[in-house]
């Protein structure tokens, strides 16, 4: 009998494509639709070439090319949402950042383009949430790779919490300061790792802990200090449920880990002393 990949080799280039998008996460597949463009002489089986193999002094450079010319024409519709391009890893986009639309019919724009395929392979995404709820995108088929969420405002975290988003990473706006989420919001995300947010954000995040331990919880201070003194802030998160803190101001940062039974004073650098 024949094995799955020579079955899958037979397949036509249109099938090849939707057995990536219906199995983001499978590489092999990839790599055999990458195979089949080579044949093609098209330039996406090159990237993907270029991004299964072990990078060379060449390779990154090529890569960027490539992704510089084509990357509208393989977002196709999607293209008209991005400013930028998104990163692609194997050939395909994964992390991106949905921009503001510049008419106020926003949301009818873009709620039938959330169906295209070419959304299955994100992992990551910032859009404007405001348009289309994150507990919405979410929940729907093209967005099942989909694991963190970005530029998030604290509004939207209890409508994820009641569909028990399976998503590793949420990273908060430089939003209002005052916000307050229900205690436990964290227990119902069962898969919840990294929480980023700045210090607007930081009293709406520590509210929302339960029992649920978090790995890392990453404070960015680039944008501006916390309003009250550090010392005030300390015990509350040295009091939550966190593995990990990193204090993050640019390119600069800081870890603290646990020692024992809770953060020590001494593994805190003040960012003052941070900045370049």
């Amino acid at each position: 009998g024949q094995s799955s990949t020579d079955k899958t080799r037979k397949r036509s280039g249109k099938e090849l494509l939707e057995l990536v998008w219906a199995n983001p996460t499978d590489a092999g597949v990839r790599a055999v639709y990458g195979d089949w463009l080579v044949e093609q002489g098209d330039p996406r089986g090159e990237l993907i070439a270029l991004q299964l193999a072990a990078p060379t002094e060449k390779s990154p450079r090529r890569i960027q090319l490539l992704i510089e010319k084509h990357w509208k024409h393989w977002l196709g519709p999607l293209a008209d949402w991005f400013k930028v391009a998104p990163r692609f890893e194997l050939g395909f986009p994964v992390t991106g950042t949905v921009g503001q639309p510049s008419y106020g019919d926003g949301r009818d724009r873009l709620l039938p383009l959330l169906e295209r395929p070419e959304w299955s392979t994100f992992r990551e995404l910032a859009m404007p949430w405001e348009l289309v709820p994150p507990a919405e995108v979410v929940a729907l088929p093209r967005f099942k790779a989909l694991i963190g969420l970005h530029q998030l405002e604290p509004q939207f975290v209890p409508a994820l919490a009641a569909v028990k988003a399976a998503v590793t990473t949420l990273a908060f706006s430089f939003g209002k300061t005052g916000a307050v989420l229900p205690e436990q919001t964290w227990d119902s995300f069962a898969q919840l790792e990294r929480i980023r947010c700045s210090p607007q954000t930081l009293g709406a995040v520590l509210s929302g802990f339960g029992s649920r331990r978090l790995q890392t919880l990453e404070l960015d201070l680039s944008g501006g200090w916390l309003n009250e003194p550090f010392d005030a802030w300390w015990p509350k998160l040295d009091a939550a449920p966190i593995e990990t803190i990193e204090l993050r101001v640019y390119e600069t940062l800081v870890r603290v880990t646990r020692a024992g039974a809770g953060f020590t004073r001494a593994h805190i650098v003040e960012p003052s002393s941070l900045e370049r």
